[in-house]
């Protein structure tokens, strides 16, 4: 940012001829400094210019001038705004502090409630695996006791059969056989019928933890997402106050309009000969020449930097723009104009308007 402590107010017109000369009057009419020599020129050029003074004059009572004031207005509300700038970003920063300590708080809340709840959870499935399993060691163990209560019963009765066989007559022997017989298939179809039964399978345990996998398996406890909204602070624009001298209104006659150049384009001479017609600066600063022989735009940059040839249908005359991306056309003998987007550098007819005669000039 500029400081304001230029001192010196150098003649405009040397300036122009890249010479610094320092001024000694002042033009209120064309508002700019002129030395000796240039002065008596402008004088003779400029005849509407009455109003020629020296430096010294203008700047006559400048501290309690208007313009002084407005300047220092300007610069003090520049202050403010900056130091309410200042204020506001740095309440933001404290608050963002603020922000980070209670979100950690609420993590770490929520952690502990994970924590509990995962306790809970743990504790109720220990306890129905604890249940679980007891009622499995419960009917293994009446099992067992039965298996035990026939297998002493078996073993009585072949104890017995030996007795027989050594003691008993064979009418005796053949008499206890039947009832030892039936007594088996007894105890046998006791057997099938509790394999039938599933009394016997082999009972195993399975966890099954499928609930917990999607938590297990989850990258975050959450996301952190930064929310923006506009400030409050309210900036106080420069004042437009009148300047430090009334001065009268600047009226140029076509001879003294100086131009000066921006932006140098360097076209291909021999495809733009005698069929470049339409030339637009576009509201985002892009170029656009149009040129009749070869059916097409050539854009430009701000820079002059060439971008993109846009083809167009027919030989383009005179361009204008609507609107940010909308574009007006004449084509000429073509006896038509047509309003198209060239929004992405393409063209898009929107509306054709044919006309009874050519079609040059737009608007």
């Amino acid at each position: 940012m500029a400081t304001g402590t230029t001192t010196d107010a150098n003649c405009g017109p040397c300036l122009y001829n890249n010479k610094t000369v320092p001024g000694k009057v002042w033009c209120l009419s064309c508002e700019e400094g002129l030395c000796q020599s240039c002065s008596e020129s402008h004088q003779e050029n400029h005849r509407e210019c009455k109003n020629i003074v020296s430096l010294d004059e203008v700047a006559k009572n400048v501290v309690s001038s208007s313009s002084f004031c407005n300047v220092e207005q300007n610069v003090g509300n520049l202050l403010k705004n900056l130091s309410q700038l200042k204020e506001e970003r740095e309440r933001n920063s404290k608050q963002l502090q603020n922000d980070k300590i209670t979100k950690t708080k609420s993590v770490k809340e929520m952690r502990r409630k994970l924590n509990n709840r995962l306790d809970t959870l743990e504790e109720k499935l220990l306890q129905e695996l604890s249940s679980k399993s007891g009622t499995c060691e419960t009917e293994i163990n009446n099992s067992l006791s039965e298996i035990e209560s026939k297998t002493k019963a078996a073993y009585a009765v072949q104890s017995n059969i030996s007795h027989l066989k050594e003691m008993a007559t064979d009418v005796q022997l053949f008499l206890a056989i039947r009832e030892i017989d039936k007594s088996v298939s007894i105890e046998t179809n006791w057997l099938r019928e509790i394999a039938n039964q599933n009394k016997m399978d082999k009972l195993t345990l399975d966890l099954n933890t499928k609930p917990m996998e999607d938590i297990l398996i989850t990258k975050s406890l959450g996301s952190v997402r930064i929310d923006r909204s506009r400030n409050t602070v309210s900036i106080n624009h420069p004042s437009m106050n009148e300047a430090q001298i009334p001065r009268e209104a600047k009226r140029f006659k076509i001879d003294q309009i100086r131009l000066q150049q921006k932006i140098y384009i360097q076209c291909n001479t021999q495809e733009f000969d005698e069929s470049l017609f339409g030339c637009m600066i576009c509201s985002n600063g892009d170029i656009i020449l149009a040129v009749g022989s070869s059916k097409k735009f050539v854009v430009f940059n701000e820079r002059g930097n060439h971008i993109k040839d846009i083809p167009v249908p027919g030989s383009p005359c005179d361009i204008t723009e609507i609107s940010e991306g909308r574009i007006a056309v004449t084509y000429g003998n073509g006896r038509k104009f047509e309003i198209a987007d060239i929004k992405d550098y393409h063209y898009k007819t929107v509306k054709l308007v044919r006309t009874e005669s050519t079609c040059w000039g737009t608007s």
